[in-house]
């Protein structure tokens, strides 16, 4: 018969309690914060690029 006990750990919930702490909450607050500033660049290129074409055909017209 197979007993279960508490003490020993499987693989899987050791390796998942490791990678929960050893992550650190400033790196991940970073991360976001960079993926924040990136995406606020692009939508503001995105922007400039859009209103300079309209200059463009408005100047044709």
């Amino acid at each position: 018969m197979f007993l279960c006990s508490t003490r020993n750990a499987t693989l899987p919930k050791m390796i998942w309690d490791g990678v929960r702490s050893e992550i650190d909450p400033t790196i991940t607050s970073i991360a976001s914060i960079l993926i924040i500033i990136v995406s606020m660049v692009m939508i503001a290129s995105g922007i400039m690029e859009y209103k300079a074409e309209n200059v463009k055909i408005v100047k044709e017209v």
